[in-house]
């Protein structure tokens, strides 16, 4: 048995809810190594910030990674892109995040499931994700001028089989297109 920000984890859990709290160093999250059946970890809502995800990059039995409302930057996702099974990825709530972390985003092929609603990501980053190899779910927030029809239409025409939800913030609706 492992503990980390205070959660006791079975080294052989294969997911560990770290949201809501506050990590010491990264000495501490790097007992999370230890889980190698480990596939989704929740750090949501978290003080996980850049140097802590350089030790969450490591674990290469990630499937899935929970980064709501966190500490990184656009840089931080760099880490991120040696994890060989990586598929889900949700970063909403990271309004420091910009267009700048797309091309780390990029190398992540293995990513199925993307979640950026409440980041600084807009139409520019959007045509870059398009590029996404293994894309099937991308879930953003239309507000302000960071996505026009025009740029949901072109990223549809690109990646006709990614099932796209475009929530709005004006009217509070949610266009949800179904995969072709």
């Amino acid at each position: 048995m492992i503990s980390v920000g205070g959660v006791r984890v079975e080294l052989d859990a294969e997911f560990v809810d770290l949201s809501d709290r506050e990590f010491e160093n990264g000495d501490e999250l790097a007992e999370l190594l230890r889980l190698n059946r480990l596939q989704y970890a929740d750090f949501a809502y978290s003080d996980l910030d850049d140097d802590g995800l350089a030790v969450i990059g490591r674990i290469g039995s990630l499937e899935g990674l929970d980064l709501q409302c966190t500490r990184i930057t656009d840089g931080g996702l760099r880490h991120l892109r040696e994890m060989p099974s990586l598929t889900a990825l949700r970063l909403k709530e990271n309004r420091q995040l910009t267009n700048a972390c797309v091309e780390h985003l990029l190398e992540i092929r293995t990513l199925a499931n993307l979640q950026i609603h409440w980041t600084s990501i807009d139409h520019d980053g959007l045509r870059g994700l398009a590029s996404l190899p293994n894309l099937e779910f991308l879930c953003l927030r239309v507000e302000d001028d960071n996505f026009s029809a025009k740029d949901l239409d072109e990223f549809r025409r690109r990646k006709p089989d990614c099932q796209l939800v475009a929530m709005e913030s004006s009217d509070g609706a949610s266009h949800h297109d179904e995969a072709v």
